[in-house]
């Protein structure tokens, strides 16, 4: 067992980054977090596509500062809280809905 951990693996490895919004924006590809002026006072970090400047179609999208991305997402999840019960109802029906093993059991 020892032996395998030591093992260097034949994947190659994926460096993700750990900010809170990495994974749940997107729009053709998954929003990253780039850092302006980083030895600077003006030190700002921005979220953008990571596809923004690569692959054969650059990404149109706006980048978005934190402080504006934690506006909508903040203002997203008020939303869900005042709707709540109508939310978890919907989720309710959803869940039976994909749950439902009829058409396959027929």
């Amino acid at each position: 067992m020892q032996q395998k951990l030591k093992q260097p693996s034949d994947k190659k490895t994926r460096h993700y980054s750990t900010g809170i919004f990495s994974g749940k924006v997107k729009c053709g590809s998954f929003y990253g977090t780039k850092v302006w002026y980083s030895n600077d006072k003006y030190r700002t970090t921005i979220w953008q596509c990571n596809q923004k400047f690569g692959g054969e179609e650059k990404c149109s999208t706006p980048h978005l500062r934190e402080e504006e991305l934690k506006a909508i997402y903040l203002k997203a999840v008020n939303k869900l809280f005042e709707n709540k019960d109508a939310v978890i109802d919907r989720m309710g029906k959803m869940l039976l809905r994909g749950s439902d093993t009829f058409g396959i059991e027929k």
